[in-house]
């Protein structure tokens, strides 16, 4: 773990059926090799002071379903070991008796799935802007893993409501051109991230080719935004355009050429990351991300 950085815990627990008591005790110790917990197995762990706690009173009692225990903390930089358990003595644990079968014995045996430790500042990643064959797959996003997979939430525009997938990556397969939106939340904190697939008859080769003749500047854009062919002929193919916010919103643009030169003003746009969708009558349309900021 890194020094001053933040980082988002969460882990799952059960109390097993053989328990007596639901406790309230159960945490998350991040610690250097000070953190003895071998030699000292006959004692309590309120030696040490978890950085992540269940709240104090919510005992956890369910021998069916998995709770959620998440916090956040802020790392020394020295952390090696994680420790999960019971924080707490005997003393000062709430507790409730949930199976008095086993009686006189008292014990709550804990089990714990899923654990995950992944900076809040994590920025949200769909992949870069995509091109292939019409009917072939592309793989989006990250590897998925725990932890990280339950955090991203995959739309496809303009429906942003409805999920197509909660996981960190997926394979996805568009017959048409499609502009598909990642929504990451970790701990509270959520960002966003869009990648464009494009589907088109054109070898990727052909797409790849004119984007590598399109010039779009200054960059970042401030007031406009200045986009300018290498080649007359792409200029006459790509007529009309469109920005593509990072929600998926679009905002029509006229092409206006003076010296072979269109200026799209950019006044009106917050700071952000956008997408210029360039199109005609007898070409697939193109994609190309530019960043404002003033």
């Amino acid at each position: 773990l890194q020094a001053g950085k933040t980082y988002c815990v969460k882990f799952y627990c059960n109390i097993s059926n053989s328990s007596t008591c639901g406790i309230d005790g159960i945490g998350a110790y991040f610690g250097d090799d000070g953190a003895d917990t071998i030699t000292k197995t006959s004692i309590p762990l309120s030696y040490l002071t978890p950085q992540i706690n269940n709240p104090t009173g919510n005992v956890i009692a369910d021998t069916l379903n998995w709770t959620l225990i998440t916090g956040t903390f802020i790392a020394a930089g020295t952390e090696k070991y994680l420790t999960l358990g019971n924080f707490k003595d005997n003393a000062t644990n709430d507790t409730i008796l949930i199976n008095p079968t086993n009686l006189p014995a008292i014990g709550t045996d804990v089990l714990f799935d899923d654990v995950s430790c992944i900076d809040l500042d994590l920025p949200a990643y769909a992949g870069g802007d995509y091109y292939l064959i019409a009917g072939d797959s592309a793989f989006l996003g990250r590897q998925p893993d725990v932890g990280i997979n339950e955090a991203c939430i995959w739309y496809k525009t303009p429906n942003l409501t409805v999920p197509i997938d909660t996981i960190a990556g997926l394979y996805v397969k568009p017959a048409i051109t499609t502009t598909y939106v990642v929504r990451q939340e970790i701990c509270g904190l959520v960002k966003w991230d869009t990648v464009i697939v494009f589907a088109s008859a054109l070898s990727v080769q052909s797409a790849e080719l004119s984007l590598h003749n399109l010039k779009l500047y200054p960059v970042p854009a401030t007031h406009e935004l200045n986009l300018e062919w290498s080649s007359e002929v792409l200029q006459k193919q790509f007529t009309r355009a469109e920005i593509v916010t990072s929600m998926g919103q679009t905002i029509p643009e006229e092409l206006l050429y003076e010296g072979g030169i269109s200026t799209i003003q950019t006044n009106n746009l917050p700071i952000g990351v956008y997408t210029l969708r360039l199109s005609g009558d007898r070409v697939s349309s193109l994609e190309k991300r530019f960043v404002i900021d003033r």
